[in-house]
């Protein structure tokens, strides 16, 4: 995994290979490295391709992480719900004040 992530970062990072290039500043002693690209859609397509793949792609993962974990905390606390029924209303209430606990801590903590 870790091998295709570092892989997957050179190869998206290639076209600033060839875009970069060196440019003498106002003084002339210094030269600062910029992007020049053949023209402003191809720039365009290139940030947008990276702000899915660095942005989008993350949240998409991360927030299906987050709906996995609570169904299955909910699923839990549904279970946890029906077997302690015969405990009466106030033993409910706590179970599900627990359970609303345990999920800002998880979320806060993450």
């Amino acid at each position: 995994m870790i091998i295709c992530v570092w892989s997957s970062s050179l190869i998206w990072n290639v076209p600033i290979l060839f875009v970069s290039r060196l440019k003498a500043m106002r003084d002339q002693k210094r030269q600062k490295c910029r992007e020049e690209w053949p023209n402003p859609s191809s720039e365009r397509a290139y940030n947008l391709f990276l702000d899915c793949i660095l942005l989008l792609v993350p949240l998409l993962i991360m927030s299906l992480a987050y709906i996995l974990i609570s169904s299955k905390l909910w699923r839990g606390l549904q279970r946890e719900l029906r077997h302690n029924s015969t405990h009466g209303l106030q033993h409910s209430k706590s179970i599900v004040n627990q359970y609303e606990i345990r999920l800002c801590e998880y979320f806060s903590l993450t």
